[in-house]
């Protein structure tokens, strides 16, 4: 079952109310395709992953060892199921609404038996889109952006404008490198030393980090935190640009930079959100 963002939210709006720690990863389709690449061994494949990732080639088996530690002890993981139902839009490239690749459905479609193959038993879904569909305005009793509001935040990206961009929101920035710039060599033990010494000390983790990222949500529960596992939204709100394969369904809002409104195509799902 994958459970409505509506309540989702509610429940980390008390694990933040209790101080109870609280975790949601997202794989995604790329994470699919570091899993199935290394299972398979396309090493071509897995080259590009990690230069783009920053993650040494031969540390691919510790990475995914620490995602399936992760995603387990986590509250929620992302299923794309959704993709294939009625109740949600399909997965597509973009604005134009074109059809993913032949290899990305196959991925996506056997997603079940590629998390199981890395040890992940998490059977707590959510939406893929759940970072993006969190800030919807008016379809939840808070949404993220709102249940956010006064909170002691701790954001975990290469994006340190995020301060600048939402002034008004208490943010402490941990700036990681972005992409091909060797996030895991130059940050990863850095990172995860600041979690262990403060994990309780945030209201609540916002983690935009890549593939090494999903490793920090886990461990920040771990720890007794709370983590969000917010990844490419934080680029919407820094540049109110919603990616291209969401602009068929959902638009910025021009009243709250952070809020998202459903189109007319995406108002045909929203009671299965």
């Amino acid at each position: 079952m994958i459970q409505k963002t509506g309540i989702i939210l509610k429940e980390l709006e008390r694990a933040i109310f209790k101080k109870t720690p609280f975790g949601l990863i997202r794989f995604g389709d790329g994470g699919l395709k570091y899993i199935n690449a290394f299972l398979v061994n396309n090493k071509k494949k897995l080259i590009d992953i990690t230069n783009q990732e920053g993650i040494p080639y031969n540390n691919n088996e510790q990475i995914l060892k620490l995602w399936s530690q992760s995603a387990n002890i986590c509250n929620y993981i992302d299923s794309p199921e959704v993709y294939f139902t009625q109740d949600f839009w399909k997965r597509s490239k973009g604005i134009s609404r074109k059809k993913i690749s032949r290899e990305t459905e196959i991925l996506l479609k056997n997603w079940r038996q590629l998390y199981q193959k890395i040890g992940i038993n998490n059977s707590n879904f959510c939406n893929p889109e759940i970072n993006f569909l969190s800030c919807l305005n008016n379809q939840f009793e808070k949404n993220l952006p709102e249940i956010l509001i006064n909170k002691k935040i701790c954001c975990i990206s290469s994006r340190s404008d995020i301060n600048k961009i939402l002034p008004g929101y208490n943010i402490k920035v941990i700036k990681i490198s972005g992409k091909n710039e060797y996030q895991f060599v130059r940050n990863f033990d850095n990172v995860i030393s600041h979690i262990s010494n403060n994990a309780k000390k945030y209201d609540i983790w916002l983690v935009s980090a890549g593939e090494v990222g999903r490793i920090y949500t886990g461990t920040i529960k771990f720890f007794g935190g709370i983590s969000f596992d917010i990844g490419s939204l934080i680029d919407y709100w820094c540049t109110g640009e919603v990616p291209s394969r969401l602009l068929p369904y959902m638009k910025g809002s021009m009243i709250n930079k952070m809020n998202l409104l459903l189109t007319s195509r995406g108002r045909k799902y929203k009671e299965y959100i």
